[in-house]
């Protein structure tokens, strides 16, 4: 994931495909989310987090936030954790329900792992000695991608329509009706690819 995104047809909101997979030797997923930021027609910035993809019997609601947490599997005592809770996968499409093609935005997404020991956990379990004060015993891994921006102005775009380099990413409708974006080759970007 990552790179440009431009021209927008006829102000279309973004749909992006998600599919995220545990570590084979790590934890399970709890969630996926997409954070979108933006600037408004006033210069300010804002940002905002959607849980496009939980675990469980957990639902979204209509604000994008899954309000009820995984749980725990974790065996405070013993610094071990299993995998009973969680997903080996989530995916999902998720479409922009906010989108304003007058405005910059960057997107990204974060799956968040099921609670596992701090490190501060697995170090008293070894030495037999108290948890810290303080410190939560368990913590939750993320991993993040590369951010996809949007831009409202079309300054790689000249005036035959070519995109002028760059690692440019288009709109293509690849199925049903839906939007998702696909990087270019490589050898189109230099040669210049014409908009349809």
């Amino acid at each position: 994931m990552g790179g440009d995104l431009r021209n927008a047809p006829d102000a279309a909101a973004p749909r992006l495909m998600v599919r995220a997979l545990r570590d084979p030797d790590g934890a399970n997923l709890d969630r996926v989310q997409m954070i979108k930021g933006w600037i408004d027609a006033e210069d300010e910035t804002f940002e905002r987090v959607y849980d496009i993809a939980v675990s469980g019997d957990r639902m979204i609601g209509e604000v994008g936030r899954a309000r009820e947490p995984v749980g725990s599997a974790v065996d405070i005592d013993n610094a071990t954790f299993t995998n009973m809770i969680g997903a080996a996968t989530l995916e999902a499409i998720w479409e922009d329900p906010d989108f304003d093609p007058a405005e910059d935005a960057f997107y990204y997404v974060r799956v968040i792992e099921i609670p596992k020991p701090r490190w501060t956990t697995y170090d008293a379990a070894f030495y037999d000695i108290p948890l810290p004060d303080g410190v939560p015993p368990t913590t939750q891994h993320r991993a993040y991608t590369s951010p996809i921006w949007y831009s409202a102005t079309n300054w790689m775009v000249d005036d035959s329509g070519a995109v002028l380099g760059g690692h440019q990413l288009m709109w293509e409708p690849v199925f049903s009706g839906a939007i998702v974006w696909r990087p270019l080759p490589n050898e189109m970007i230099g040669l210049g690819c014409q908009k349809d």
